[in-house]
């Protein structure tokens, strides 16, 4: 009865063990394969950044288009009250008595000039849009 417990546990911590072997060659090989997607990932990625690094007209594209915002939101205000251009901006008013869900009054929009500079929080979001997004390019290079 000896030899056959010896034998019959033998038999099981071979198998056991063969076992775990089998388990760490799998996992051994999936993480090589995973290692392998992820190298081809990376190279991918960091072609795709390259190439806007390279592309000098992407580049430019990119700054004429921020230039163009700056300009359009911070230059132009501030300069028009100083060259007597009037400065028109738009109000909307509440159209009146509605019911929700089935009957809105329209809004009205009323266009009116101001004087000074105007600072509309759109403004100051999109200038901060791309401020932020310069930062953020530049840090991440």
């Amino acid at each position: 009865m000896e030899l056959v417990t010896t034998l019959l546990g033998g038999s099981i911590m071979g198998f056991t063990t063969t076992l775990i072997g089998q388990i760490v060659k799998a996992k051994a090989e999936q993480h090589k394969l995973m290692l392998s997607a992820l190298n081809a990932r990376h190279k991918v990625l960091q072609e795709t950044r390259e190439h806007g690094m390279k592309d000098r007209h992407f580049a430019w594209t990119r700054r004429i288009i921020a230039l163009t915002c700056v300009g359009c939101i911070v230059v132009i205000p501030f300069v028009a009250p100083f060259v007597d251009i009037p400065v028109i901006v738009s109000h909307v008013k509440e159209g009146g008595f509605s019911i929700p869900f089935i009957w809105q009054s329209p809004d009205i929009v009323e266009w009116q000039p101001i004087q000074g500079v105007a600072l509309a929080p759109m403004y100051l979001h999109t200038l901060a849009a791309i401020v932020s997004f310069y930062f953020g390019s530049s840090a991440a290079k």
